[in-house]
């Protein structure tokens, strides 16, 4: 087909004889195959050509690709021109902007200008204000005037602006109106309430979520599955997030470091660092590449039970992988070391050689390792404290 639409293009510069319609139909034909290049390259040709554009060749340069601001100028062009522009042009104007003050002019326009808008219409302006819940529900909410039926894209899309603006009871409401209506509803439209429930911490609404897709015989992707991991983390729900870990594998989908991550958060929740251990060298053993916040939890996690040869064990493995440690994983190290002064201040002299400037919170750490320590290095470390406190006023 390319080989085809390649001919086409040089047979079409070879003729001396053309017309707006040969331009037309092999700009529409690149088009139907994404080679907006090319169909723009053509689209250029026009004016050297003295032929007039129409509305198939200017909406396929506005899905072109070459941004909003020409989009803009192109349908201005047409209206300019009393060129008679249909939905397809005014969906590509709507989905090529990204100011969403420009999106909703667009869609606005369409009704002045005798283009009745329709359920694409309605999805673009709705994902154009995924930063602005409130806009899009009451776009959604004023589709049965203009005469539009929702469909699964503008009803998905609305649930992720709620998701962005952290109204996931709203977003609860469109997922329960969607499955009263006699939508089909997909994995991505799952993901995305999902995503909204992590999101409000509410992980008991998050799991009947995929209990239900797996009910459906919706398989649920990784995205899915992270997101309802996340959700677990901040109850400390770790036998859920483990579930749901479990029947990634029954899935033959392969976790990734945030599929791990949120395990090992919800494990760090509950205080459980012999897990958190055991998880972190599944990771390992996965062949994955486990990040900074990774190091970051699990050394947390044997901070907080006191366990500092497992944290610096950790810290001395961040040194010989390629991950960069930072002042948490110094800080949650130096916190490990309760009673082990000497480590502590052996870690702050660490930072200073990687170049990691210790904050109050690192020399407030040491100073709480000094118990039964010299008096000088106690006196030391408060100076510092005081010091590195009054430079970040």
């Amino acid at each position: 087909m390319r080989g085809s639409i390649w001919a086409s293009n040089l047979d079409l510069a070879n003729k001396l004889d053309v017309s707006t319609k040969d331009f037309t139909t092999q700009i529409s034909r690149c088009a139907r195959c994404h080679q907006w290049h090319v169909a723009l390259s053509l689209f250029a040709t026009l004016p050297s050509r003295r032929l007039r554009s129409n509305v198939v060749t200017s909406t396929a340069a506005m899905a072109g690709g070459e941004g909003w601001r020409r989009a803009m100028e192109l349908l201005q062009k047409m209206l300019v021109d009393e060129i008679r522009v249909n939905s397809i042009a005014f969906n590509a104007a709507i989905n090529s902007c990204q100011p969403w003050q420009l999106s909703l002019s667009c869609f606005n326009s369409m009704v002045h200008h005798s283009c009745c808008p329709d359920a694409s219409s309605l999805g673009a302006a709705i994902s154009a204000c995924r930063e602005r819940p409130e806009d899009a529900l009451k776009l959604l909410a004023f589709s049965a005037t203009w005469g539009i039926r929702p469909d699964l894209v503008c009803f998905t899309s609305a649930i992720i602006s709620c998701e962005k603006g952290g109204q996931w009871q709203q977003a609860l409401s469109l997922f329960d109106a969607m499955q009263l209506s006699d939508l089909q509803l997909d994995v991505v439209c799952f993901s995305a309430i999902i995503s909204c429930c992590e999101k409000a911490g509410q992980w008991q609404q998050a799991l009947t979520l995929v209990d239900t897709m797996l009910r459906r015989n919706l398989s649920p992707n990784l995205v899915t599955f992270n997101a309802a991991i996340s959700s677990c983390e901040q109850q400390g729900m770790w036998q859920q997030a483990l579930r749901l870990m479990k029947l990634m594998e029954d899935a033959s989908l392969q976790p990734d470091v945030i599929s791990f991550n949120g395990l090992i958060n919800s494990l760090e929740t509950s205080q459980r660092w012999q897990q958190s251990l055991v998880i972190f060298d599944t990771l390992l053993m996965a062949d994955l590449q486990p990040s900074c916040i990774t190091f970051n939890t699990v050394m947390s996690c044997c901070e907080k039970a006191g366990e500092w040869q497992q944290a610096l064990q950790l810290l001395q493995l961040m040194s010989e992988s390629t991950v960069a440690w930072d002042v948490i994983s110094f800080n949650s190290a130096i916190s490990s070391c309760a009673g082990q002064w000497q480590q502590a201040i052996l870690l702050l002299e660490s930072m200073a050689a990687s170049a990691i400037q210790p904050t109050v919170l690192s020399y407030a750490a040491a100073i709480s390792c000094t118990t039964g320590g010299p008096f000088q290095v106690v006196d030391r470390l408060l100076s510092a404290l005081k010091v590195t406190f009054l430079s970040s006023l």
